[in-house]
């Protein structure tokens, strides 16, 4: 019905605003749309989706100015006044105008870190993000810094008493400052990272669980809803981390720690997919977080061949060539993407 509604506009930069509503209100539901995927494999609509990034973030971290939140204010409730196709429109047309402001505003307002306002204020809420095969690394103002992923997004919240990070969704590395006066805590989907000065990974999976590999230091992981007795005694659901470990909390699988290899939980910061005998299916789960064009298999089969190597997350050609080398399989052009297949199945 929204797709009847609403459909995606012809141009790139306002297609571009059109998805990245959408992705903001429901990421799992729009980054896997099929649609996405092939409307961002042309070049045009690629250079205006990464110039719909840059600006976001812009926005984002100028959002605690008085004049861009009574902006955004006023767009909100045009919105409101507004139904149907006319409607969207007029929804589009404030967005951009939003942008165009916080872009033009700021070569005159200072930045989030250094505004006395925000300082007396004790607010400063910044929100980062990538695109899908997007790397950013972003400093903080406490000298900390934040590693994202490919399709991801952080929001900051920085007071007198307190370094509060939400990972919305994606992966990111992060490399705190030791405040003992300020821990820093990461909320990730249902669970709650406590460090003081430590570096430490986290990814959000697109089913919810999360995974927390500690690098070095010590964090404390524990649940945002306690459940049973430790509603009582919240340590009880607590689980302190040493370097080298992971935790692993899913939906339904409670939480198991396990040791992990340090190397290759980061190598996507360096660029880089490292596989270690691992399935056909999950390293092309692991390549197809980096490019819109995604790698297919025809059976289980397929998917349960195992391969290992180090590869570039840009060069997906070249993993696609050591598997075609390493086993009796053939990799075909699609409409939808790239399908590997046994040899003589088609």
């Amino acid at each position: 019905m929204i797709s009847r509604l609403f459909p995606i506009p012809s141009e790139p930069q306002d297609a571009a605003v059109w998805w990245a509503a959408r992705i903001q209100s429901d990421p799992r539901r729009y980054e896997s749309d099929p649609r996405f995927r092939r409307w961002i494999e042309n070049p045009d609509n690629t250079r205006a989706w990464h110039v719909m990034q840059e600006q976001d973030a812009l926005l984002a971290s100028l959002s605690i100015e008085v004049e861009i939140r009574e902006m955004r204010k006023e767009a909100l409730e045009i919105i409101g006044k507004r139904k149907g196709f006319a409607g969207f429109k007029v929804w589009n047309g404030a967005i951009a105008a939003s942008l165009v402001a916080a872009v033009l505003g700021g070569v005159f307002l200072s930045s989030p870190a250094t505004d006395p306002a925000a300082e007396a204020s004790g607010v400063q809420v910044l929100r980062f993000a990538t695109g899908q095969g997007e790397r950013r690394d972003v400093d903080l103002a406490d000298g900390s810094a934040i590693a994202l992923n490919s399709g991801t997004a952080v929001e900051v919240d920085y007071s007198q008493d307190r370094r509060r990070i939400q990972l919305l969704h994606g992966q990111a590395l992060f490399r705190v400052e030791k405040d003992k006066n300020r821990p820093f805590i990461v909320q990730a989907g249902d669970q709650v990272i406590t460090a003081t000065g430590t570096s430490f990974d986290v990814r959000v999976r697109p089913d919810g669980s999360v995974r927390v590999l500690l690098v070095e230091g010590r964090v404390n992981v524990k649940p945002i809803k306690q459940e049973g007795l430790s509603r009582v005694v919240p340590s009880i659901s607590a689980q302190d981390l040493e370097p080298g470990q992971q935790l692993v909390a899913s939906a339904g699988e409670g939480i198991s720690i396990i040791t992990a290899d340090i190397e290759r939980g980061t190598a996507w910061n360096r660029g880089i997919i490292i596989l270690r005998n691992d399935t056909l299916k999950d390293a092309i789960q692991e390549f197809n977080r980096y490019s819109s064009k995604q790698i297919e298999i025809d059976s289980g089969q397929t998917g349960s061949l195992r391969i290992s190597g180090v590869f570039p997350t840009t060069r997906k050609e070249d993993f696609l060539a050591a598997v075609t080398a390493l086993h009796h399989v053939e990799v075909t052009e699609t409409q939808r993407g790239i399908l590997i297949s046994e040899q003589g199945s088609n």
